[in-house]
């Protein structure tokens, strides 16, 4: 790896760190190294899938399928191994945990599965991801900052509307039965919800005509912070790379303590200005900042 944009890199390292909410040297390392070797890791994903657009779909799906379990795992095995961990709220219980596996397990088998299909098929039809020459730092930050930001918005009007009353009964519920959630379990919901989540997404990725490792690295970022926002982790981990993430952990705790229902507040992922803009935050319980 070598520096052939300083600034450029620089600019896309600061971007990773922000949209992920990296917040130390070892986080700023990571970004870093991921920014300067953008071009292995294109060359990777050529290796992987070669130039088949198909293959391409189905690999960054593949990729954020078994991301979801390699974080769960990294962070339970960083939580068990650590004396300065805690958690902000009791433990999942075991029948709801297997419940939730279950869940998970259905839905990025019956249903991620499928959909990565079809996006492969649309790929190969229409020639939506571009597959080129990387895009450049700046454009790839750009890339990721709107991704990030179709996402965010998106989640917290199709987030609201679920907790319409009659979204809130036939869907949304699923989700609320953890009052306390964790970072294996945060994707336990109702396959429609699970669907709508996704478009939130594509839709992103769609707008700007997402590069290939573009993509990828949006897929991987989102991927940490969907589920580090539902993980109620407070202080450091055994390998600190979200330091002061208790914060937004509380945010989101708060909102599955209220029960649901066209009640609740702090509706947004991780962009809080969102929810204070609507007038739909609380400030978290004490103890979680």
């Amino acid at each position: 790896m070598s520096l052939q944009d300083p600034m450029g890199e620089l600019a896309l390292g600061t971007t990773i760190c922000w949209v992920a909410g990296l917040r130390n040297p070892l986080g700023w390392t990571l970004a870093a190294a991921t920014a300067i070797g953008r071009e292995s890791l294109w060359r990777l994903v050529l290796t992987g899938a070669g130039e088949s657009r198909a293959r391409l779909v189905m690999l960054n799906s593949s990729v954020g399928l078994l991301l979801y379990w390699v974080i769960a795992a990294c962070v339970k095995l960083a939580t068990r191994t650590s004396a300065t961990t805690e958690r902000a709220g009791p433990r999942v219980p075991q029948h709801l945990r297997r419940r939730a596996i279950r869940r998970i397990l259905f839905n990025q088998i019956c249903i991620q599965t499928p959909l990565a299909i079809v996006v492969a098929w649309g790929d190969s039809r229409w020639h939506i991801l571009r597959l080129g020459s990387l895009p450049s730092p700046i454009q790839l930050a750009r890339s990721l900052v709107i991704i990030k930001a179709v996402y965010e918005l998106s989640f917290y009007y199709v987030h609201r509307w679920m907790h319409r009353p009659g979204q809130y009964r036939r869907f949304h519920s699923e989700h609320h039965m953890l009052k306390h959630p964790d970072c294996l379990t945060a994707q336990m919901m109702h396959p429609v919800e699970f669907v709508l989540t996704t478009l939130c997404f594509i839709v992103g990725a769609l707008i700007v005509r997402a590069h290939a490792v573009t993509a990828l690295l949006a897929t991987i970022l989102q991927s940490l912070t969907g589920q580090i926002a539902h993980d109620l982790i407070e202080h450091a981990w055994a390998v600190p790379l979200f330091p002061g993430r208790g914060a937004d952990s509380g945010f989101h705790l708060l909102h599955h303590e209220t029960g649901g229902g066209s009640n609740s507040s702090n509706f947004a992922e991780s962009w809080h200005w969102i929810d204070r803009l609507h007038g739909t935050s609380s400030a978290a319980p004490a103890g979680a900042a």
